[in-house]
């Protein structure tokens, strides 16, 4: 029960600094994935310290930076998406995707 907990804890603050970032970058007029990729070095000074704020090990950041792309990329990017994970076998990843593009 507590592994679960723990884990659940970690998942939650994932999630509060995908929340921080995406409220960031809304606020700065960055609104695509593209414009993440292309931030001025101050913005992508404060993404990384929200980073380094909400994630410990790199596969958090893994799924941090994962989310962040789920969340900004228009219906084209997440094809392309959807594809290299496919690509990788990552059928949970692509499960994911796949519920955003219905969704958008």
């Amino acid at each position: 029960m507590e592994i679960k907990s723990f884990s659940k804890f970690f998942e939650n603050k994932i999630l509060e600094g995908v929340t921080k970032i995406l409220d960031y970058l809304k606020s700065q007029g960055f609104t695509t994935y593209y414009d993440l990729i292309d931030l001025p070095r101050f913005d992508r000074d404060i993404v990384n310290i929200l980073i380094d704020e909400h994630c410990t090990t790199m596969d958090e950041v893994k799924e941090l930076k994962f989310l962040l792309r789920l969340k900004l990329s228009n219906v084209k990017e997440l094809q392309s998406m959807l594809k290299e994970y496919e690509d990788i076998e990552d059928y949970t990843k692509c499960h994911i995707i796949s519920q955003q593009i219905k969704h958008l």
